[in-house]
């Protein structure tokens, strides 16, 4: 059997290098990951307790427990890089601990009415100072009556369902593990260009019987730190760039 020649040898080596580029897909540049509070803010709030606030609660709680008027609705906030950026891809991930027997599918939206303040941890909406929302209230700020409590047009959080950002059918029973929604990438376009406000969006389940669908996942401040929600960005920033060129990749997480 005859034994590869050098340029047999070099003909061989080119074709893998090539296979292994077409596989990889994208070329990342200018890559990096924003951490820190000033980037990723989260938090639900929930229907039986309308003055509430779990901004400081190490879960992440979505759906709804059994009866009526039981909703958990999950709020982010998460820093996006800015410009005039193309072909982008958009993933928010949430590790979920504890699932329902029940399926649910959960939506994303847009939150429309900004609160400055977001979560900052008070777990509890009652005290003096503590300025964040709950399912009444945008802000709220406790006993103080200085700046007053501002509600939202609807309690519940302000959003827009005209807007769906992106839905995952979660069937009963599933097992614990990291669940991605992929972000329409149009909309994701128009907030990293400037011409969408960035308030954050909600978590929104859309059972309507009496069944349970609580499902609850990890916070940001969860003590396991691999495990806090992220969302990463993907994009170019010139026309020219496709989808398989030079790429921007940017994962926003606490």
């Amino acid at each position: 059997m005859r034994r590869p020649a050098t340029h047999d040898k070099s003909i061989i080596l080119w074709l893998v290098t090539v296979l292994v580029l077409s596989i990889s897909g994208s070329v990342f540049a200018d890559s990096y990951t924003a951490t820190g509070a000033a980037d990723f803010k989260d938090g639900f709030i929930y229907q039986p307790y309308p003055a509430n606030n779990y901004g400081g609660d190490t879960r992440v709680i979505i759906g709804k427990g059994s009866g009526t008027a039981v909703a958990f609705r999950q709020y982010l906030w998460f820093n996006t890089p800015t410009g005039t950026n193309t072909n982008v891809v958009c993933s928010l991930a949430v590790y979920l601990t504890t699932l329902s027997i029940n399926p649910d599918t959960f939506d994303i939206f847009w939150c429309t009415r900004p609160n400055a303040r977001y979560f900052v941890g008070n777990n509890l909406g009652i005290t003096a100072d503590s300025s964040e929302m709950d399912w009444d209230r945008l802000f709220n700020n406790g006993v103080s009556a200085t700046p007053p409590d501002t509600f939202w047009t609807t309690a519940g959080g302000d959003f827009t369902t005209a807007d769906t950002l992106a839905h995952r059918i979660i069937p009963g029973g599933s097992s614990a593990g990291w669940y991605y929604w992929v972000l329409d990438s149009v909309q994701v376009d128009s907030l990293l260009k400037g011409t969408r406000a960035n308030y954050g969006v909600f978590i929104k389940g859309r059972a309507f019987s009496t069944l349970s669908t609580r499902t609850e996942g990890a916070s940001t401040e969860n003590s396991n730190s691999a495990l806090r929600p992220w969302v990463k960005f993907v994009y170019s920033t010139a026309t020219s760039e496709t989808a398989n060129s030079r790429r921007r990749h940017v994962l926003v997480r606490l």
